[in-house]
């Protein structure tokens, strides 16, 4: 499959090793969201201790099928990533300035067990570290938008009956706090939320 997608300008893209306690960061190239136009990047190395000067956000999200795989740009590189993860960096990318971002698809050599184990095993830090934790649930559809709004409603009569009070997180509180104990005023749209529930992120 790579012979026919590599031109001959262009060849597979190689991972340079990881020194201890580095990472890889993406930083996505400004991408319309036409598929004929492929996602260009560029990977750099950064010392995990460090990032905090260097502003990156992080993306969970589920690689589904890992068998069919497109190429993004990589450095002037071709690099082969399973549909789903090409399509999430192709969502998140800005059409009109770069974005850093880690992903663990591409910021990890999946080629390389060793790495992976080293990866995973500070993944949380990366997580905690980074700016922002983007979300890719999934493709939008007809009960999406009804879903998010339901949920807000939820939120804003939640933040109305308890305000500030912190105590509310701990879970045996939630459930015996007196706000929860009789109906909810706000009318449940079970239809949407169960479908927005039963994306495979939430499995």
């Amino acid at each position: 499959m790579l012979e026919h997608i590599l031109t001959p300008r262009q060849s597979e893209y190689q991972y340079e090793p990881l020194e201890q306690g580095e990472i890889r960061l993406l930083t996505i190239q400004p991408c319309p969201q036409d598929q004929s136009v492929p996602v260009v990047c560029g990977l750099s190395h950064v010392s995990l201790a460090g990032l905090d000067t260097r502003p990156y956000e992080a993306l969970s999200y589920v690689w589904g099928d890992p068998k069919p795989r497109v190429p993004i740009n990589v450095d002037k590189k071709i690099l082969l990533l399973p549909v789903n993860s090409e399509k999430v960096l192709r969502r998140v990318a800005y059409p009109d300035k770069p974005r850093t971002i880690w992903i663990d698809s591409v910021c990890i050599n999946q080629f390389d067990l060793k790495e992976r184990n080293q990866q995973v095993a500070i993944m949380r830090s990366i997580y905690e570290v980074a700016t922002m934790v983007l979300v890719y649930i999934g493709d939008s559809d007809e009960y999406t938008d009804r879903a998010i709004n339901n949920m807000e409603l939820l939120n804003r009569e939640i933040d109305e009956d308890v305000g500030n009070d912190v105590e509310i997180m701990v879970p045996d509180v939630f459930q015996q706090h007196p706000t929860f104990m009789g109906p909810v005023r706000t009318e449940i749209d079970q239809t949407a939320l169960l479908s927005f529930f039963d994306s495979a992120w939430f499995r």
